[in-house]
């Protein structure tokens, strides 16, 4: 059963990237009037409306499906959340009734939206990184698509607000939890240092995704790929992730260090953002 509430959760996370990038307008004829335009419209919106109402559907159906499999196969729900700025650090393993269809439900949903974070944590990640190559307009484009009016804030803002959104989120699913008695909070102050620290958490996510554009970046400067978009892509938003580095003599005839001195400060980022030692560092700083 963990196995299929993981890949169900790719599938979900699937169905909303599709139905955010939509479909793509289509050149309207002069000749058609205007209530013909208007009603091409509405079809090609309620076309890109059927991801979100399979992604619906995954999520409700399966929370059905876990409150009349789950007891029979003696299989527990749960939710694993964390909280380190409540007095000391505490790791939450959430039981989720099996034989109440709401909590199922509950856990249906909720189990969701770290996936759903995280990928929006990226997303901000590159969007800040954004090349300014014409090969990139397909990979911008996709990005508009995906994080629509956060996309065209100012880069200093982007993060911040992502972050603040990530926190509504969790602050929505820990209420939710707390009113079906899943959750022992009890003060709104306790929901939003709960519902922040489990967004900072997936914040090393991002790291590990850092990383990842970090070894393609070394890729693309060492092997020859044809001189595609998407490595021309890769090649623009690694400069961008490393240009501090970039600025230090980090050079040695052909040799640039600067990429691995990234993945050792990424890697580092990563270990840092551990619950643990998170709550470590906050309790420090609050004295």
């Amino acid at each position: 059963m963990g196995l299929l509430h993981l890949i169900l959760n790719f599938v979900a996370l699937l169905l909303w990237v599709h139905w955010r990038m939509g479909l793509p307008p289509q050149q309207a004829s002069p000749k058609r009037s205007t209530g013909a335009r208007v009603l091409q419209f509405l079809l090609r919106k309620a076309l890109a409306s059927i991801s979100l109402i399979l992604l619906t559907v995954v999520l409700l159906g399966r929370g059905w499906f876990y409150f009349a499999v789950a007891p029979d196969l003696s299989w527990q729900p749960h939710l694993d959340m964390v909280s380190f700025s409540l007095g000391e650090f505490q790791e939450w393993s959430l039981p989720f009734d099996r034989n109440v269809l709401e909590k199922q439900l509950a856990f249906s949903i909720v189990s969701f939206l770290p996936w759903l974070v995280v990928y929006n944590f990226c997303l901000v990640l590159l969007s800040v990184l954004r090349p300014d190559l014409k090969e990139a307009e397909g990979w911008n484009r996709f990005l508009r698509q995906q994080l629509g009016w956060l996309d065209w804030l100012p880069a200093v803002l982007k993060i911040p607000i992502a972050f603040l959104l990530a926190s509504c989120l969790f602050y929505a699913s820990a209420a939710w939890m707390q009113r079906l008695e899943i959750l022992t909070l009890v003060t709104n102050v306790e929901l939003a240092h709960f519902a922040g620290d489990n967004a900072a958490v997936h914040l090393r996510h991002v790291a590990w995704f850092s990383m990842g554009l970090i070894v393609l970046y070394l890729f693309s400067n060492y092997v020859y790929f044809g001189g595609q978009n998407f490595w021309k892509c890769i090649e623009a938003t690694g400069k961008s992730l490393l240009w501090v580095l970039q600025l230090l003599p980090l050079r040695w005839r052909k040799v640039d260090f600067a990429p691995l001195l990234g993945l050792a400060l990424a890697f580092g980022v990563s270990v840092l953002l551990v619950p643990e030692r998170m709550g470590w560092f906050y309790h420090r700083l609050a004295g």
